[in-house]
């Protein structure tokens, strides 16, 4: 059984970046790996780098791929102007 893990963010700010993936994904790396991969890359790359890359080191076996990477972008207000 893998193992579940629940976290406590107090607050999560601007770029921070979550990732929630089956085993058939975070079995083939390390957690600097997956970490490199969330920090250089968008999210959409660093999805299609995972799971291309977990499906070559399966080398055709393996489980299968569930894979939900989220990024925080800092809030844009249009039409705010400063009053200061």
């Amino acid at each position: 059984m893998p193992p579940i893990a629940q976290h406590f963010i107090p607050q999560l700010q601007p770029d921070d970046v979550l990732i929630a993936c089956s085993d058939g994904i975070w079995h083939y790396f390390s957690p600097s790996e997956m970490g490199s991969a969330l920090l250089i890359l968008s999210p959409r790359e660093a999805t299609e780098f995972l799971i291309q890359k977990a499906r070559t080191r399966a080398r055709g076996g393996g489980d299968n791929l569930s894979l939900v990477i989220v990024k925080l972008e800092p809030l844009i207000w249009a039409g705010v102007r400063s009053t200061s």
